[in-house]
Order: C-alpha cells, then sequence, then structure tokens
C-alpha cells in the first residue's frame, strides 16, 4: 500500500495505491487516507486537494479479502475498518479545501463511493463507474448513502445502486455522478489546467463557496447518516447470504 503527497504551490495531490488489487481499500489504506486528508485540512497554504489513485483504474472497492479473513470476528473488524472510513469521508466532506476526485478507470463500490465524496469528479473517457453493493447484498458505505443522492437525486441514486450494473464515463456525466470528462491521453494536463482555473480564486473566496454551498446543501447531519450506514451495512454484512457470497467472490478470483 502507498500513499503519497505532493504539492505544487496552493494544490495537494494525495495518490493511493495497492497493487495487484486494483487499488481495494483495506484497513491500512483507508486510514492512511483519512490521515492525509485531515492533515491537509488543518493546513492554511492549500486550497485545493486532488485525490487520485495508482494505475491501473482508481478503485475496485472494499477490499473482500480482508472481509474473508476476518469471518470469525467480522462484527468487530467492521467496526475497525468504518471507524476509518468513517473519518476519511468526514475529512473529504468537511474540510475547507476545494476536493476533486481524479478517476481514471474503473471506481467499483466503496471506490465509486469515495470518487463521489469530493466536492468535484472529473473522469477519462475510459472510466466506468460500477455500484457493485447490489451484488454483494449490501448497502453503501463510505458516506454513499449521502453523497450519491446529492449528486443524482434520490430516484436516480437508487436506480444506480439497485438496477444498474455499470455507468460509462458519458452516462456518468448525464446523471451528474461526474463534473466533467476528460480525454484519457492528456488526462493529467487537463486536469491540472481545471486546478489551476480553481486556483484564479483566492483562498478565502474558495472556501468561503465551499462553506456555503455545503451549509445550504446537507439536510440530516453526517454523523447521523454515517451511523445509519454502519448499522445497515453490519445487518447486510451478518447474515449467511452475505457470507455464502463472500465465498464465491474469493473462488471465482482464484
Amino acid at each position: 500500500m502507498t500513499i503519497d503527497v505532493t504539492f505544487d504551490g496552493r494544490a495537494a495531490s494525495v495518490t493511493f495505491g495497492r497493487r495487484g488489487s486494483l487499488n481495494a481499500l483495506d484497513l491500512d489504506t483507508v486510514s492512511g487516507l483519512a490521515d492525509a486528508f485531515d492533515g491537509l485540512a488543518r493546513r492554511n497554504d492549500i486550497d485545493v486537494v486532488v485525490l487520485a489513485a495508482g494505475e491501473p483504474g482508481f478503485c475496485s472497492g472494499g477490499d473482500l479479502g480482508f472481509v474473508a479473513e476476518h469471518l470469525d470476528d467480522l462484527d468487530s473488524a467492521v467496526d475497525r475498518f468504518l471507524d476509518r472510513s468513517d473519518a476519511l469521508v468526514t475529512a473529504l466532506l468537511t474540510m475547507p479545501q476545494v476536493t476533486i476526485s481524479a478517476v481514471d478507470g474503473v471506481a467499483a463500490g466503496a471506490g465509486m463511493s469515495l470518487a463521489a465524496a469530493a466536492d468535484l469528479c472529473v473522469c477519462s473517457d475510459r472510466s466506468t463507474f460500477v455500484p457493485a453493493y447490489a451484488r454483494l447484498g449490501v448497502p453503501p458505505d463510505l458516506g454513499g448513502s449521502v453523497t450519491l443522492p446529492r449528486r443524482l437525486g434520490s430516484g436516480r441514486a437508487t436506480n444506480l445502486l439497485l438496477l444498474r450494473s455499470r455507468l460509462d464515463a458519458p452516462t456518468a456525466l448525464g446523471w451528474g455522478l461526474v463534473d466533467e470528462v476528460m480525454p484519457t491521453d492528456g488526462f493529467s494536463e487537463h486536469l491540472s489546467a481545471s486546478v489551476s482555473r480553481i486556483l484564479g480564486l483566492g483562498s478565502q473566496e474558495l472556501r468561503a463557496t465551499k462553506r456555503m454551498v455545503g451549509e445550504n446543501a446537507r439536510g440530516r447531519t453526517l454523523d447521523a447518516a454515517l451511523a445509519d450506514e454502519r448499522r445497515q451495512l453490519k445487518a447486510a454484512m451478518s447474515t449467511p447470504s452475505y457470507v455464502r457470497k463472500i465465498g464465491e467472490f474469493i473462488a471465482g478470483a482464484h
């Protein structure tokens, strides 16, 4: 697992990666990301933070290998994971800087929810978004129950989570899941240009814009939403059907 934080003037980039897993989110990864974003949130000299992932893809979702390894103590293992993933989502949604998720490839399950938690989500034209939750019989995590309805509206969010197997980049743009689709060739350059345009505003103006938009958009508190996610996710993961599906998934991966 790697998490690299780099700086370019008033912008920071957080790039995570896990070789051989399509950057699946395990406990160490969500914990490291939470720490990185919490640290950046405290910096007054940084106004834009980009979340990206190492190739290939963006993120395949939660690490089901972690789940399979902890079937005997699943309840406490899920709590440990959600404690840190909740901290990550809270940092992303509440930090004063403008956040951008940069998706180049597949964003599935928790990876899709993570991308949606940023203020702005951009993707390459080869990207796909895969809900994945219904396949495993669980509700969304990583703030997806908050951020997906906020982006899509409740009807389309429900449609995406229950009925759709995937969205390609143009459809994701049309639905509002992403804010801009960029060419795969030169994706980094297009992303940098967007960051530069945002930084055309001063620090005070950027932070005030984010704060006012966020405060006006919020209904149910984030703490309440995350607590509800935790209850429903753990209830779903305690069922025999979930354990069976995990076994089938692991067997199919070998």
